[in-house]
């Protein structure tokens, strides 16, 4: 009884240390307009470091196709940054836009990203407005991706 307990809290500890989160297209939401961020020196001494990595995966995402986070996050102060872990799609020729979606306006704030791969960078949110957001991965090229996003979501200090 005493190994089954233990094996129990083990298993439970190990659940509760990552939460992957899979999207797939939503057809509920639509990109209404984009705005385009430039990239940014973010210096993340400060921040609140996020319990868990959150992940998107992606198949066949055609031209302007979009991926979109399960969680929404309240943005209203511009402290928030968005922490590309890893970011991954299988054509080195299409750039994808990966950022801020606000789900009220429909609008994506994106910085834009080419080569297959981003790794190890920071999307601040004190250019967007505030809102309800959902994070995003667009496909801005011609050709269908096939691919992942491993990101998390931290706040800054005061």
């Amino acid at each position: 009884m005493k190994k089954v307990v233990t094996l129990a809290l083990v298993l439970l500890i190990v659940l509760s240390m990552s939460c992957p989160a899979f999207a797939a297209e939503n057809e509920n939401i639509s990109i209404k307009g984009v705005v385009e961020l430039q990239h940014e020196d973010i210096d993340i001494a400060g921040s609140i470091m996020p319990r868990a990595t959150l992940a998107l995966s992606f198949s066949s995402l055609g031209k302007d196709g979009s991926v979109y986070s399960p969680e929404t996050y309240y943005i209203d102060d511009g402290k928030s940054k968005l922490n590309i872990i890893s970011a991954t799609w299988d054509s080195q020729n299409s750039e994808v836009g990966i950022g801020w979606y606000n789900v009220s306006s429909g609008i994506l704030y994106f910085t834009r990203y080419s080569g297959g791969s981003a790794s190890d960078e920071a999307i601040s949110s004190g250019n967007v407005p505030t809102g309800n957001y959902k994070v995003c991965l667009m496909n801005l090229g011609t050709e269908e991706i096939t691919g992942s996003l491993q990101y998390s979501v931290t706040r800054a200090w005061p």
